[in-house]
C-alpha cells in the first residue's frame, strides 16, 4: 500500500456518481483502502442532502448528474469548509468561472490515481 493510501484510513469520503457501476467500483476500492463511504449519492437531491449534513472529510463529485450539474453541491461543500475533487468526462468545469481550478480526475481515469489525488488534497503541505 502506497504512502498516499495509508494516510486515507478512516477518512470520510462522500462519493457523488450517476454511474453505478463506477460508484460501485469507486466505493469498493474506498473501502479497502480504509475509507469510510458517505452516500454514494446518484442524484442531487441526495447528494445535497449529505453535503448539508454529513461527517465528511472530503468529496468525490460527478460534475454530471444524470444531466443536472452538480456545482450545487459544491457550492454547500465550500461553504462548510469541505475539501472536495470533480470528477468529469468532459471539459465541463472551464465553462465555470468559479471551479475552473478545482482539482478534477479526468474520466476515464485510473483507480491508482485516486488515492494520490484524494492525498493531495487533505494534505497539501506533506510531501508524496
Amino acid at each position: 500500500m502506497s504512502d498516499a493510501a495509508q494516510t486515507l484510513q478512516g477518512v470520510q469520503i462522500l462519493v457523488v456518481e450517476d454511474e453505478a457501476i463506477l460508484s460501485m467500483i469507486l466505493q469498493d476500492f474506498l473501502e479497502e483502502l480504509g475509507c469510510v463511504i458517505i452516500g454514494p449519492a446518484r442524484a442531487l437531491p441526495d447528494a445535497l442532502a449529505y453535503a448539508e449534513e454529513a461527517r465528511i472529510d472530503i468529496a468525490l463529485i460527478d460534475v454530471n448528474l444524470q444531466r443536472v450539474e452538480a456545482f450545487p453541491v459544491a457550492d454547500v461543500l465550500v461553504r462548510r469548509g469541505i475539501p472536495f475533487i470533480f470528477m468529469s468526462g468532459d471539459d465541463d468545469l472551464r465553462r465555470n468561472d468559479a471551479y475552473g481550478t478545482q482539482p478534477v480526475l479526468q474520466k476515464p481515469f485510473a483507480m491508482r490515481e485516486v488515492p494520490l489525488l484524494l492525498h493531495s488534497v487533505l494534505y497539501p503541505n506533506a510531501g508524496s
